[in-house]
């Protein structure tokens, strides 16, 4: 088993320590949810970053939201899940060797959308407009990423626990530029590895 996607030693012990870090966060945030009477799409979206004086979410009476998405640029990105990892706690000791049982990590293209409302609408919100999925779900951003034979200038990883996985991937399947990949599809080596040795 071998990788194409050229991970160094330290993206690795870093996408390891972050991945432990959402898994814990994200456990946190949906410890109570209850999926008949609260949106998936406000769940993993309690962390709201404010870019250019303003913020990147702006919540409604009914439960739903509305999302900037002219803040999805590259470099906006990056700010972005820095404020996100900031607000969680720094230490998180989750085992990584079962990982399927808890959930799958979801590499998203960033920045490639059609802002058509399918993914969004199919996923229960969960995605936005944007096909983006929640910020408290954001771990780890990576350059110049194979999504199968197609390079990605910048690929968003976000942790997917169990219980979403059903709504996640009917938004999956309804995307049209094919943005979205499993890990443990899309690069089972890096998969191996972080179940393997860590």
């Amino acid at each position: 088993m071998y990788s194409q996607q050229n991970w160094t030693p330290t993206e690795v012990a870093t996408f390891v320590l972050e991945l432990r870090r959402v898994i814990n966060w994200t456990q946190r945030l949906a410890a109570n949810f209850d999926p008949t009477h609260e949106s998936y799409g406000r769940v993993f979206r309690q962390t709201n970053p404010e870019i250019g004086g303003t913020k990147l979410y702006t919540f409604e009476e009914n439960g739903g939201y509305r999302c900037d998405t002219d803040k999805y640029y590259p470099d906006h990105l990056r700010e972005m899940l820095q404020l996100a990892k900031n607000a969680r706690p720094h230490y998180a000791t989750e085992d990584l060797k079962e990982l399927l049982k808890q959930g799958r990590v979801l590499s998203f293209e960033a920045c490639n959308t059609t802002c058509d409302g399918a993914a969004e609408h199919e996923s229960k919100t969960f995605f936005d407009l944007g096909d983006t999925p929640p910020i408290d779900t954001w771990f780890f951003l990576k350059e110049k990423y194979l999504h199968a034979d197609r390079l990605c200038e910048q690929a968003l990883f976000c942790w997917i626990p169990r219980a979403f996985e059903s709504v996640v991937q009917a938004g999956i399947d309804v995307e049209v530029y094919e943005s979205y990949r499993w890990l443990d599809e899309n690069d089972p080596y890096m998969y191996y590895t972080i179940q393997s040795v860590y």
